[in-house]
């Protein structure tokens, strides 16, 4: 392998990096101007491959004249965007006259490559894992209802393609194995039996993935893991792996300070050039499977907060609690930003879990978020009233005036309720975490939407509250 090749491209990324897609939101029309751009240039063959149920095209850009052929989707799920950013860095460079010129010959004398950049072109306008009707494409290998799971079959079927890559993003609380590391990429030969069998398709995707891993390594050690291997065979990934075809999947996960996935974008670069010169060089067959299943898996063992050795109070009896929350990024159709959302996911002995953020509460009282009732506000009587000592006698809630408010989240730094009932906060699992911890000094923190203060609390409170009716 051209192994200073690769480092040097690699080392060079941000001359290949799509400027303009940049945003956590990519929707058709983001792509559709880089599409049409791409469709200038000799080097490339752009055609559409179907429609989604609303009409918007699914694209198929072809890269390389070789006799391997290698066909990579993204954007199955709507919301799962960060490969579809690295596909246009990918083809970036394969367009481009930067050295080194002799990886890039490599790649395209022996690959014949077809990207499909956004399967579910419905589904990311509204930023959901669905399709418009609310389908998961990737539950539909089986069945073939919906027009985009059609496409996809389609160009399979045709191309007959000697290697897939199924591009996804998993969620930010899982933990490469025991360790408390998250993932940073997930990889997998996906299962095409229950009982978990191996044929030739399938190992060589095994040994595809052990070269992955070894170019990660060097890079992030410790933070590539293999993906669930329960078999599901509505999914794409398993029905495709039973035939001649080698799938391999891969899931961009979550690394701390990279909120819009610009690293595990670049991972996902480095991953797929890594592919396709160990593909196009057949460097990936000298690996052993033994290797593959010595990468660590996913455990779902993370919590984006964990508040620690907590006291509750129930039935006369003081418990030892632990608390984990996550806080799930939603988007708001109104104005196309995200809201969060945060949800106690874990209630008790959360020993064998961990956290993004850990929190030691020994010797601290948790309590429900209370509603400020002395007065019911609209938004310019809360913009001038002093919280400050709401949010110190354990309020997470004002109540406001009935109005038309659509939204579920408002830009400001409390909860806002619009009926009259009092007790609409709970300490429970899957309820908005919304409470206070407190000792005899009064209290200490406060928990308004999963997001976590303390005193003073008028200039550190997140604004980012929820709208309760």
């Amino acid at each position: 392998m051209d192994k200073k090749g690769l480092e040097k491209v690699i080392s060079n990324y941000s001359l290949y990096k799509e400027p303009d897609l940049d945003s956590q939101w990519i929707t058709f029309a983001d792509i559709l101007p880089k599409i049409k751009k791409l469709e200038e240039n000799n080097l490339l063959s752009v055609s559409p491959a179907g429609a989604s149920i609303e009409g918007r095209k699914i694209y198929r850009i072809k890269a390389g004249n070789g006799n391997i052929k290698a066909l990579l989707w993204s954007q199955m799920h709507g919301d799962e965007n960060t490969a579809t950013k690295a596909i246009f860095d990918i083809i970036n460079f394969l367009i481009s006259d930067k050295e080194p010129v002799s990886l890039r010959r490599t790649i395209l004398d022996k690959l014949e490559i077809h990207f499909v950049p956004m399967l579910n072109p419905d589904g990311a306008e509204k930023f959901t894992r669905e399709n418009s009707i609310n389908i998961d494409l990737n539950r539909d290998a089986l069945s073939l209802q919906c027009p985009e799971s059609l496409a996809l079959i389609k160009i399979k079927d045709k191309l007959n393609p000697d290697f897939c890559f199924n591009l996804h993003d998993q969620n930010r609380y899982y933990t490469a194995g025991k360790t408390d590391l998250t993932p940073a990429l997930s990889l997998l030969s996906p299962p095409y039996d229950y009982e978990n069998s191996i044929n030739n398709a399938r190992k060589k995707g095994m040994k595809l993935i052990v070269q992955i891993k070894k170019a990660l390594d060097d890079i992030l050690p410790g933070r590539i893991a293999k993906y669930s291997d329960e078999h599901e065979p509505r999914s794409f990934g398993d029905f495709i792996n039973k035939g001649n075809s080698s799938v391999i999947l891969i899931e961009s996960g979550f690394i701390k300070n990279d909120p819009a996935k610009d690293k595990i974008r670049e991972l996902n670069f480095t991953a797929l050039l890594t592919a396709f010169e160990s593909i196009a060089l057949k460097s990936y067959e000298e690996n052993l499977i033994n290797h593959y299943y010595d990468i660590p898996v996913n455990e779902n063992r993370c919590f984006d907060m964990l508040l620690k050795g907590l006291s509750l109070s129930a039935g006369g009896k003081e418990f030892n609690i632990d608390i984990g929350i996550n806080n799930y990024l939603l988007p708001s159709a109104a104005d196309r930003e995200f809201y969060s959302k945060g949800i106690i996911e874990g209630l008790g002995d959360l020993s064998t879990f961990t956290a993004h953020k850990i929190i030691d509460c020994t010797g601290l009282n948790a309590h429900p978020g209370k509603i400020f009732s002395e007065k019911i506000f609209d938004y310019n009587d809360a913009l001038a009233f002093d919280l400050n000592p709401v949010f110190e006698s354990g309020h997470t809630t004002l109540l406001f005036k009935e109005d038309n408010r659509k939204n579920e989240y408002i830009n400001a730094p409390y909860n806002i309720y619009l009926g009259r009932s009092k007790n609409i906060h709970e300490i429970k699992p899957e309820s908005e975490a919304n409470f206070s911890l407190s000792d005899s000094t009064g209290v200490r923190y406060l928990i308004i939407n999963g997001f976590l203060s303390e005193p003073p609390f008028n200039n550190k409170l997140i604004r980012n509250g929820l709208i309760f009716h």
